[in-house]
């Protein structure tokens, strides 16, 4: 995968868009910006990477990464992978798993 410039997808909800709401909209407009590529945030329980990975590539794009969303501010939930409870730690295991399967 050959890219020259890439921009996080989570950073455009600073600015009114969201990747998920109107995925097209969002890629025609980083492509129309300039970019080769654009990084999607790990989202395995909304996210179909069989369809997204279609329409980055529709787009002319690349997705040349799947961003983990680790910090509570970030994600909303406990994902910490060096904590001492076992079902936290459990839980952001599962969760990096499962954001390995979104990008099989």
């Amino acid at each position: 995968m050959s890219f020259k410039y890439a921009l996080v997808g989570d950073s455009l909800q600073w600015v009114g868009y969201n990747i998920f709401e109107d995925t097209d909209t969002v890629l025609r407009t980083v492509k129309e910006a300039g970019y080769d590529a654009i990084d999607l945030p790990g989202n395995p329980d909304s996210m179909d990477g069989a369809d997204l990975k279609k329409r980055v590539a529709d787009a002319g794009l690349t997705s040349p990464e799947v961003q983990g969303a680790w910090g509570y501010g970030h994600a909303g939930q406990v994902r910490n992978l060096a904590a001492i409870d076992d079902d936290i730690r459990a839980y952001g295991v599962q969760y990096a798993r499962d954001c390995i399967d979104l990008c099989v």
